[in-house]
């Protein structure tokens, strides 16, 4: 029976799409390229398409081979994961040789044939910087020499996504600066100076890039430093519990930017259930300090819960943000007995508000059974309730229009 080639490529999109296990998509396209010749030929670049790289497995081996053979060019996403592989255990290690060469196959990695690579990460798994000895060295190695291959031989002008999640800050990323077609950048914290001046006016000067990402914030001098021409990005922060002093200069001029900040993934408490000792009031009252250009603010409720006088002093700091549009309060696990607590202490803290710029809040719930609620000002100073309400859609409208040239992927 004969299938036309466009019909089987819809098949195969479709099934891509739709599968997100990477092992189980793979095992599928496998078997329906080894069907037939036309098959294969349909097949192959979905097989190919997106990439987990895991350094330190043969298979990363097999893969880096077949790349070199004339497949770079189906790659679209790359994934290098940095990890400690588990059958390399201290009672079953491979002869020294072989070991060596599972940890450096990506240099094996053909960067320069990857015309259509678009989304590209470096990550670490298994906990790999706590390791001592050899494993740590190879893992620290294959950092900087994959930042030394990308600045080498990776084509100009592909990237649109950029994630390089390494605890250490002096990588060499020049590279960017070659990547005008940029749009997200995700990294484990600024890098030190000087190349952290360099960074910043590096991403200053990419025209499509609206998005940084940084793991960890942690002082040592201004986060952001000055930068060489003005722009417009979001940025989101995970963790910035080493940022909670109220210090003038803490963040830097460049905090100025920055027209969108997210801070809906920041949790108080760690995986142990220990309490964080993090002073949200400084933390708050600083960025509204610094980050003076802001119209919209995605906070974790994790941030606002705690005693009622610190949430009540780092809300009243806001209504300095003269461009604030909107807020989001983003509610994690709601406990379904909390709901008229939680509105009743948001509503106490819209009193501490006195700036007139803000116009609507989205109280975005996570899970059932609380609905997402929003609050928009209505004439005077009262906020009137709307419920419920689309959090995906009004995330997507406030931030197009807190930048316009945003894409929805970052949301």
């Amino acid at each position: 029976m004969f299938f036309p080639p466009e019909l089987v490529a819809l098949v195969l999109e479709e099934h891509f799409s739709l599968i997100e296990d990477e092992f189980e998509r793979c095992k599928d396209l496998a078997s329906v390229a080894l069907t037939c010749r036309s098959f294969h030929e349909e097949a192959e670049p979905f097989l190919y398409r997106s990439i987990t790289f895991r350094l330190g497995t043969k298979r990363a081996s097999k893969i880096a081979r077949r790349l070199q053979s004339g497949r770079a060019t189906f790659v679209q996403e790359l994934c290098i994961e940095i990890n400690k592989d588990p059958t390399l255990s201290r009672r079953r290690r491979p002869p020294a040789n072989d070991k060596n060469e599972l940890y450096t196959c990506y240099t094996k990695l053909p960067f320069n044939l990857m015309s259509n690579l678009r989304v590209f990460s470096l990550s670490h798994t298994g906990n790999a910087y706590s390791i001592h000895g050899h494993d740590h060295d190879n893992f620290m190695q294959a950092d900087k020499a994959i930042d030394k291959l990308l600045n080498d031989s990776l084509p100009e002008n592909v990237l649109h996504k950029f994630s390089h999640v390494h605890p250490y800050g002096a990588a060499d990323m020049s590279f960017l600066s070659r990547q005008n077609e940029l749009r997200c950048l995700t990294l484990h914290e600024m890098p030190r100076e000087p190349q952290s001046t360099v960074l910043m006016n590096t991403l200053a000067s990419l025209p499509k890039l609206r998005h940084l990402e940084l793991a960890k914030v942690i002082h040592a001098g201004p986060v952001f430093p000055p930068h060489s021409r003005t722009a417009q990005f979001s940025l989101k922060l995970r963790d910035i519990r080493y940022m909670s002093r109220l210090e003038p200069g803490l963040w830097g001029s460049g905090a100025q930017q920055f027209t969108i900040l997210d801070l809906s993934c920041i949790q108080r408490y760690s995986r142990n259930i220990r309490l964080i000792n993090m002073n949200t009031s400084g933390s708050i009252q600083g960025i509204a300090n610094e980050f003076l250009n802001l119209k919209l603010l995605r906070l974790s409720w994790d941030l606002l819960s705690e005693t009622m006088d610190a949430p009540h002093n780092a809300w009243r700091s806001l209504s300095s943000l003269h461009r604030l549009e909107a807020i989001e309060v983003y509610i994690r696990d709601p406990h379904p007995d909390m709901f008229q607590r939680h509105h009743h202490h948001i509503n106490s803290l819209l009193q501490n508000y006195t700036g007139h710029s803000l116009q609507s809040i989205l109280v975005n719930c996570d899970k059932p059974p609380w609905p997402s609620y929003e609050m928009v000002r209505s004439q005077g100073m009262g906020w009137d309730q709307i419920c419920p309400v689309d959090a995906q859609d009004w995330l997507v409208r406030y931030t197009e229009r807190s930048n316009p040239n945003s894409v929805s992927e970052e949301i």
